[in-house]
């Protein structure tokens, strides 16, 4: 009977084996065969546990015979169905022991080993398996999964490709292969093992997205917007489909596209961090801040260390003011930054602490963990009679930066220099832009193309020098730079801190913002000038008529004034503003912010005892109102430690005088650097009592301050900082010392200019 219950078994009439089994078990019940092989239909039948207690049965008097073999495999894998995976390993060690030499026994235990997380023991399993069967495709295949599980990445590629030798047309090997050759940015590869995976599965969303995140590496963002549609198409309910869609839209510029694919990713799959920690930041960069908060919160519950959730939470929090457990998480942050953990982005710890040492390891922990594809060093362009600078950024439109800087370009010796813009941000249509447009010889708008491809352009372009103008802030591209567009590539102004990146080879500084002792904490070699900070060509105020009470001020008492960007007020330097405040009676403060940041403001001011009347909130104003604002105004508290930087060049061109505290950082010494170029010196504060003690004195002296303003006020026509031809020729200078070096064939090295 049981051989004719195997025979209906083989040709899978399951019902008629049942049948001829059960009628073998009643001529003898203890029969080993009956019993082990309704097991196995059992087991085939997803009945676990029937099988296990079946083929348990049929060992009980035959266990250590060889031919039990097979029915320990089988009784393992019945254990292994039920989640009992220690008792399958041992079952299928009863196997081996009957069966030495039993591949498949070793092939199911290192699955288990594996399932159990013991990877390197799966590892050896998998490797015992192919030299007793070294044609054995699967045994390859889960060698390579268990090698990627250890990071075995290289070793992986290897046991996927002799898997395909075995089995060329299985959509799963191509899947991982290609996986895995991303990881190891072999992309080309990549995609195509990706290519032949479509083949495969024409009809399967995941093929088009695993294609679609390729081609997004590759730089061919509108091929992988494609794949990605197409895949969404196919399967709306995918999440990763609308969070990988939303990187590319976020990159292409599309922001409220990319921020309703990460809210769409998030509502599919509301346990994905990532979904939540990406929708956080677009709408960070939507400046909408709250709802932001709301999406990290909820990032945060799920898992607290999500690589960079902490710091970019608390960055946003503090662009609100919202300092709730503010002290308690920046240890937290600056502990984890010490461990080396991935816990802030760069630019938003320039405005939490000033030290260089966690500046410098953020930055590091940064470029680890952000792998760039660079491009190998570049031989400088064949010497041409003008040296070609590209100025990069994505804000070529009435920004901070600009509007320090377009005089710069206007001002370039054309005779020696040739200027290129290179914009990869959106075109707003304002009037800095067309000056801009007009201020360059080239203005070249690259928003649309991948960083590989704008490299690839300025090195077209025959640049001997790259000039990064955004760093790490918003709308940061540094992949382009990655990629290497000019033989010599230089950090300047929009960043206050170091790149961590070997691939940028310079930042320009001056003394005061990065003395010679701190080159250390800097990966760039420093380009000294006379003073950092360009300043572009200011308006004639000086006939500007303003009314205090139309703005909102009392008409007496003394006006303190910070018009910073608010994630720069910490509660520490607020605190200090409180007790000046104190120290100063019928003194307000007054400050340019949102309601809800001048709420939270207020709601401070209250709980250290002071009037929230006392903080009188101005809102965004045209540029000439913008200017009598701080005419009316006595004294500008500058933020620590993150210094006011284009901010604090206006009120010192508008006369207004501004109290700096200086610290260890670059972004902590920009006001410092601007108070040495003026000429104003005294107004630098070594720490918070003498920045207090500075600024009640200085309320209680009019004539002090009067004389203050003046020289502020006179410093417009002689001082440095507001010399645009005489800066120009100082960076002109520098980029012909570095041109010179990179054309000699010589590494980049610290220069000093003017000094």
């Amino acid at each position: 009977m049981v051989r004719e219950g195997l025979a209906h078994h083989q040709r899978g009439a399951l019902a008629e084996a049942r049948k001829s089994y059960q009628a073998a078990l009643e001529s003898d019940p203890a029969h080993f065969d009956a019993q082990h092989l309704l097991g196995v239909l059992a087991l085939q039948a997803g009945n676990p546990a029937e099988a296990a207690e079946l083929i348990a049965a049929a060992l009980q008097t035959r266990a250590a015979l060889p031919f039990a073999a097979d029915a320990h495999v089988n009784h393992g894998s019945a254990l292994k169905a039920l989640g009992r995976l220690d008792e399958a390993i041992q079952a299928y060690d009863r196997a081996i022991i009957c069966r030495p030499h039993h591949a498949i026994a070793y092939f199911n235990r290192a699955n288990v080993l594996r399932d159990l997380g013991r990877q390197d023991d799966a590892i050896t399993g998998f490797q015992h398996v192919l030299t007793l069967k070294p044609d054995d495709g699967d045994a390859h295949f889960n060698l390579g999964l268990a090698q990627v599980d250890v990071g075995q990445f290289s070793a992986a590629v290897v046991s996927f490709e002799n898997a395909l030798r075995h089995n060329i047309r299985s959509a799963e090997i191509y899947e991982a292969y290609g996986r895995v050759l991303r990881t190891l940015g072999r992309l080309e590869e990549a995609l195509a093992s990706f290519e032949a995976l479509a083949l495969l599965r024409p009809g399967s969303a995941g093929s088009y997205g695993n294609r679609g995140v390729v081609l997004a590496d590759l730089g061919r963002e509108r091929e992988a917007l494609a794949d990605y549609n197409r895949a969404i198409a196919l399967d709306p309910r995918d999440a990763s489909f609308y969070s990988n869609r939303g990187q590319v839209l976020r990159n292409a510029g599309d922001l409220e596209a990319a921020a309703a694919d990460f809210a769409l990713a998030s509502t599919l799959n509301p346990k994905s961090v990532k979904a939540l920690y990406n929708l956080g930041t677009l709408l960070s960069r939507l400046k909408r801040y709250s709802a932001a908060c709301e999406a990290f919160a909820s990032a945060a519950a799920l898992d607290p260390n999500y690589p960079f959730l902490l710091g970019t939470w608390l960055h946003t929090r503090m662009m609100l003011c919202d300092w709730r457990n503010f002290s308690a998480d920046l240890d937290i942050l600056c502990r984890k930054i010490e461990n080396g953990e991935s816990t802030a982005p760069t630019f938003a710890l320039c405005a939490m602490t000033d030290s260089l040492t966690l500046q410098r390891k953020a930055a590091d922990i940064w470029v680890e963990t952000h792998p760039l594809l660079s491009g190998p060093p570049l031989a400088a362009p064949l010497k041409s009679a003008k040296i070609r600078v590209g100025y990069f950024s994505s804000d070529f439109y009435m920004h901070p930066v600009m509007q320090l800087a377009a005089g710069l370009f206007e001002t370039h010796d054309r005779s020696r220099f040739e200027i290129i813009a290179f914009s990869y941000g959106q075109k707003v249509n304002d009037p800095m832009r067309h000056r801009l447009e007009a201020a360059f010889d080239r203005f070249i708008d690259v928003s649309h193309r991948s960083d590989s491809d704008i490299a690839e352009s300025a090195r077209a372009a025959d640049l001997d020098i790259a000039v990064d103008l955004v760093g790490y802030t918003g709308g940061a591209r540094p992949g382009i730079f990655a990629h290497r567009a000019a033989p010599v590539q230089v950090s300047y102004l929009g960043y206050p801190a170091t790149m961590g990146a070997s691939f940028m080879d310079y930042l320009v500084a001056d003394e005061v913002v990065i003395p010679a002792p701190a080159r250390p904490f800097f990966s760039e070699k420093i380009i000294w000038l006379p003073t950092y900070q360009v300043n572009d060509r200011k308006p004639d105020i000086s006939k500007l008529d303003f009314d205090r009470e139309s703005l909102g001020l009392p008409p007496n008492g003394f006006v303190f004034a910070c018009f910073n960007n608010p994630f720069k007020i910490t509660p520490d330097i607020f605190a200090a503003w409180m007790r000046i405040l104190r120290a100063t009676p019928g003194s307000v403060l007054f400050i340019s912010a949102e309601e809800v940041v001048s709420v939270n403001l207020r709601r401070e001011a209250s709980e250290h005892g002071v009037d929230p009347a006392r903080i009188i909130v101005g809102k965004k104003v045209p540029t000439l109102e913008y200017w009598a604002r701080l005419r009316a105004a006595d004294l500008f508290l500058d933020t620590f430690p993150f210094n006011a930087h284009s901010t604090a060049s206006d009120c010192l061109w508008a006369g207004l005088p501004v109290l700096t505290l200086k610290g260890e950082s670059y972004a902590s010494r920009v006001g410092a650097s601007l108070l040495t170029a003026i000429g104003l010196p005294e107004l630098i504060a070594v720490d918070l009592a003498d920045y207090e003690a500075k600024a009640a004195a200085l309320a209680k002296d009019p004539h002090g301050l009067a004389e203050l303003k003046r020289r502020a006020l006179s410093a417009r026509s002689t001082a440095q900082l507001f010399d645009t031809s005489d800066f120009t020729k100082h960076i002109e200078e520098a980029f012909v010392l570095i041109t010179k070096r990179s054309r000699a064939g010589k590494a980049p090295d610290h220069i000093s200019v003017g000094r």
